[in-house]
């Protein structure tokens, strides 16, 4: 009984080092690409207004961003770590592997 144990934690202690170390280093290069999304949103949203409108732009921009980006941080998340990927995908992605594709 104390053998198979140990080589199931042999096996699986690799395995949980490196989901230790790529969740948070995926999670923070998403961050990193949400943000350089941001300052191209905010520029386009900046300079499309005159000097008077440029603080509640930067309200807009900021919430508009947040709204949009929210659930494409929440999707990314989800698919990395593999939960919830019924949730996430769209209904067409959505096939069964035992079933025909739909047509």
């Amino acid at each position: 009984m104390i053998i198979p144990l140990m080589s199931r934690a042999t096996f699986n202690g690799p395995a949980i080092g490196i989901m230790a170390f790529w969740l948070p280093f995926s999670f923070f290069m998403n961050v990193s690409l949400i943000l350089q999304d941001f300052e191209i949103h905010l520029f386009e949203k900046l300079f499309a207004f005159s000097n008077k409108k440029k603080k509640k732009t930067l309200k807009f921009a900021f919430m508009s961003f947040l709204s949009y980006n929210i659930k494409r941080a929440f999707k990314f998340l989800f698919l990395q770590v593999g939960f919830g990927r019924d949730w996430c995908l769209s209904e067409k992605s959505q096939v069964h592997p035992l079933e025909p594709p739909r047509g």
